[in-house]
């Protein structure tokens, strides 16, 4: 997260692949709430987030150990294929099984 901060002091220029690689590190240290805030820089500084950039943010949602269950995870997932369809970035199989995975673990949740 030192990146996330090193980017918005504008300390190093971000691109779409340095903030894919930190969204992607969010998912190993079970940060999702990260990953869906550096999608939001994205946005905030003109760097159009891809299919990775979603991919990853939506990997960090369903990965079960940090899984935000209690805070609706399934509809965050379910949000970015929104986002995707409305910003004209097409999902793909890795998008298609956050998707599932996130559906399946909710599922799983007690009611």
């Amino acid at each position: 997260l030192r990146c996330l901060a090193a980017f918005e002091e504008g300390q190093v220029h971000a691109d779409v692949a340095a903030y894919n690689s930190v969204i992607s590190a969010c998912q190993g240290v079970q940060r999702w709430e990260s990953s869906l805030a550096l999608l939001d820089a994205m946005r905030l500084r003109r760097v159009p987030p891809d299919v990775v950039s979603y991919n990853a943010a939506a990997s960090a949602l369903e990965s079960r150990g940090g899984w935000p269950r209690r805070h609706g995870g399934w509809q965050k997932v379910l949000a970015l294929l929104r986002e995707m369809h409305v910003q004209v970035v097409a999902p793909d199989g890795v998008t298609h099984n956050a998707a599932i995975q996130a559906l399946a673990q909710a599922a799983e949740w007690p009611r």
